[in-house]
This record gives structure tokens, C-alpha cells and sequence, in this order.
């Protein structure tokens, strides 16, 4: 039951998140450099940026939240996860030294609200513009998670319960989730992932489009997340919660999430 606990979210929020390592290597050209912050590759310690002028610190009513993007939350649940998760990569790769230091700490939390808030942005963005997903879809999705937490003796309200979420958020985060895929395919076609890869030659080297085709792919679907999120977040209302007395504890009690 306890087995891949260390998601950063649920398995469905996480399918937008894949899209980070992406976000991190994709360099936009200057003449489209945003001065907000960006996410780094997960592990890496980099200064923590600010939050960009239009945030502003949320009411503390409740305690439950980190931030709201345009009137949605981002729990304290899905954030402590999120940065166990990162601290379990950093500990990963850094066996020598397996305890981030106290700044680390602090920029990975600053680095993981950052990631947060975008994969909000990203969510209202496909739900709003991006292709169409159908109630069926989303009740597909939702049958093979419940029969994925019975098979765990997990029930669905225990899960919604320790995830601080409800069912009509956990069916935005789907309908989210599948529209982003929509969205990815739809505009990943040969001829795109071509003139994306004769644009970036000097990243590639010697490589043939044939040879690098994976990480054009990779670095394309990080130039889609950022060209929504500069599109979105100068308008956004973003509210941070104020830090509460004592950091997140790590490790926590973990929410209860299925098994791959």
C-alpha cells in the first residue's frame, strides 16, 4: 500500500509534472526570456527566485495551502510531496553527500512551488483552449483509478481525504491531464518536431534529426509548457500563503497514492 509513495502528486497531476526535466533545457530565445522565475533540473541547487509582482501573499484561513492560482489551490499536502520527492532524486544523486544543506532545502521548496503554480497554469490553460476531453474519457480514467486503490484495500474517500482534495478537483486535475496529452500530440507532428530541430541545430551538434529525435521531443514539449506559461502568468492572479512557524517537516506522513 505504501509502495511509490514518493510521487510528488497523485498519478494524474503527475503526467503534467513529467514536463519539467523538459522546462529545465529548454532555453526560450532572449528576445522571449521572461525574467519570472524558471524551474531547474530536479536535484540541482540554484538561488530561489521571487514570485512575480502579481503574487500576493493568500489568507492563511484553514492552513491547507500553499498558494491559489486564479482562485485554485495548491495544498500543503501536494507540496510536502512534491518536495519529499525532489529531496529523494537529490539523495539519489548525491549519495556522497545525501543531506541538502539548509539553502538547498530552501530552494528546492521555492524551485517546487514555482513548478506548482505553472503546472496550475498549464491545467486551466489545455482546459480552457486545449482540445476537447469527453465525460467519458475522464470517467475511464477515474474507474481504473478506483479499481487500482480497491486492488490496494485503499478506499476512494481515504484517497481523496489524504490527498486534501475533493472529487470535482480530481476530475479537473483528469480532465486536465488528458487535454495536455491532447494538446502534446496535436501539435507534436513530424514536420513541427523538424523545423523545431533546424532551429536548435547548435544544440545537437553532428546529430542527424534521427539520432536526437527523443530529446527534440523532450525539448519541444518544454517550449509548449513555457509558451503557455508566459502567456498565462502575467495575467494571472497568483496568491502565496505566508510560510507558516515551522518548515515543512520531512520525512511526513505520506498521502495515500496507488501504486504504478
Amino acid at each position: 500500500m505504501r509502495e511509490g509513495m514518493y510521487m510528488a502528486l497523485s498519478t494524474i497531476t503527475v503526467s503534467l509534472l513529467f514536463a519539467l526535466e523538459a522546462v529545465a533545457q529548454y532555453a526560450p530565445p532572449p528576445s522571449r526570456q521572461s525574467a519570472q522565475a524558471q524551474p531547474g533540473p530536479r536535484g540541482q541547487a540554484e538561488s530561489a527566485q521571487p514570485m512575480p509582482e502579481s503574487a500576493q501573499p493568500a489568507p492563511r484561513s484553514g492552513g491547507d495551502y500553499v498558494a491559489m492560482v486564479n482562485g485554485e489551490t495548491i495544498t500543503r499536502a501536494e507540496f510536502r510531496e512534491q518536495v519529499q520527492s525532489t529531496l529523494k532524486v537529490h539523495r539519489e544523486r548525491n549519495p556522497e553527500q545525501p543531506q541538502p544543506s539548509p539553502q538547498e532545502v530552501q530552494n528546492i521548496h521555492q524551485r517546487v512551488l514555482d513548478t506548482l503554480i505553472e503546472a496550475r497554469l498549464v491545467e486551466q490553460y489545455v482546459r480552457e483552449h486545449g482540445p476537447n476531453v469527453e465525460e467519458g474519457e475522464i470517467e475511464r480514467v477515474m474507474e481504473g483509478l478506483r479499481q487500482n486503490l480497491a486492488s490496494q484495500g485503499i478506499a476512494y474517500e481515504q484517497y481523496l481525504m489524504a490527498n486534501k482534495q475533493t472529487d470535482k478537483e480530481l476530475r479537473k486535475r483528469i480532465e486536465a491531464s488528458l487535454a495536455w496529452q491532447k494538446y502534446q500530440r496535436e501539435r507534436m507532428t513530424p514536420d513541427k518536431l523538424r523545423e523545431f530541430y533546424e532551429k536548435q541545430r547548435q544544440r545537437f551538434g553532428e546529430n542527424t534529426f534521427e539520432q536526437v529525435q527523443p530529446q527534440v521531443t523532450q525539448l519541444y514539449t518544454g517550449k509548449l509548457w513555457n509558451d503557455i506559461v508566459h502567456d498565462m502568468k502575467p495575467k494571472a492572479k497568483i496568491q502565496v500563503a505566508e510560510p507558516r512557524s515551522r518548515p515543512v517537516p520531512m520525512p511526513s506522513p505520506e498521502p495515500v497514492v496507488p501504486r504504478q
